[in-house]
């Protein structure tokens, strides 16, 4: 009897311990099976099956337990029922019992409004309205940007990038990130995702790719107490299953029209190159029956001091006025975030 009851224990254990690669436990059909097959296999008249599921049951939450507190080496994934895994360099375990993740877990993902999820979407709707956006930050030249903004009263949409450029996590408190990220909400600058760390989300497997944006998500929910219902992706890379994820996930996913090329002129004999770029664009486009969505990077420093100023200086003289993402495409500030 007692062998069969230990017996019994470990095939438990052991079955727990294979659970699926996102963290889930088994289906409860799968396990009554299991139990049929061992009870079959092994004869034990004396053991009530039933007393053998609740033992499966304690097991199960004892191994699922242990799994999210476990110690993670370093560069090695970790995967969670969000699949959520820090930079390359430094892996975390996150407990299920932390509230914000619980929240983000169960956290539905309504469509609204009438602008498509899961689908590229290349420019604005709104006539007369320019769609500054700013990828990669925040970073050491943001807060001047923002201040720029604030004195041209013009707005922008920043899409976020979590732990790039070995600056650290943007929920790390002890960084500036966190608070550049909640003065952009507070002067009415739009939040958006652009991944965590900056992969080309096409070339991930799913797992990798939901583990991008989910890490970014809990780090905005930390910061702002919501996440975005927009994203960029990195590399403009998003085709077929990158783009049934992003769906999935309750996305927008958005590209642009203007390209000021600003990563490829980052030197003071370039940056009029982009000046140039985006003065054109802008020149030959009409407010009365036209719009754009612009690109730029609030990592490089003279696009900061140097192209934005210029650009917002061709908006006013072409008649156009900036506006945020959502705005040019039509679309409420109630469905920018979704409320964790």
């Amino acid at each position: 009897m007692c062998f069969c009851l230990a017996l019994y224990f470990v095939l438990l254990f052991l079955s727990c311990a294979s659970a699926h690669p996102y963290g889930g436990l088994r289906s409860p059909r799968h396990n009554l099976d299991l139990f049929l097959h061992i009870r079959a296999a092994i004869p034990s008249p004396d053991v009530n099956l039933v007393g053998v599921v609740i033992v499966r049951i304690i097991v199960c939450l004892v191994v699922a337990v242990s799994r999210h507190l476990e110690y993670c080496p370093p560069k090695q994934t970790v995967y969670l029922p969000v699949l959520i895994a820090d930079t390359p360099t430094h892996q975390k375990c996150t407990s299920l019992a932390d509230k914000d993740y619980t929240k983000l877990i169960n956290l539905r993902r309504y469509y609204l409004g009438n602008v498509p999820y899961g689908e590229a979407i290349f420019g604005c709707h709104t006539t007369g309205q320019i769609a500054l956006t700013f990828d990669d930050g925040p970073y050491e030249y943001t807060t001047e940007l923002l201040d720029i903004l604030k004195a041209g009263k013009a707005k922008a949409t920043f899409f976020i990038t979590g732990s790039n450029l070995a600056k650290g996590p943007i929920d790390d408190e002890s960084l500036p990130w966190a608070n550049i990220i909640r003065r952009m909400y507070r002067e009415g600058h739009q939040i958006a995702a652009h991944s965590w760390t900056h992969p080309d989300l096409q070339s991930l497997s799913e797992i990798d790719r939901r583990n991008e944006m989910y890490r970014l998500e809990l780090a905005l929910s930390n910061i702002l107490g919501f996440v975005p219902a927009y994203m960029r992706p990195p590399y403009s890379s998003c085709d077929g299953s990158c783009l049934a994820t992003m769906k999935a996930l309750g996305y927008h996913v958005i590209y642009f029209d203007l390209d000021t090329d600003d990563y490829n002129h980052v030197l003071p004999d370039q940056i009029y190159d982009s000046v140039a770029i985006a003065t054109q664009f802008i020149e030959a486009a009409n407010p009365r029956t036209e719009s754009i969505l612009s690109i730029a990077h609030d990592i490089h420093p003279l696009t900061v001091s140097n192209l934005t100023v210029a650009m917002l200086k061709v908006i006013k003289d072409n008649g156009f006025e900036t506006a945020t993402v959502g705005e040019c495409l039509g679309d409420g500030s109630s469905h920018w975030y979704r409320k964790v």
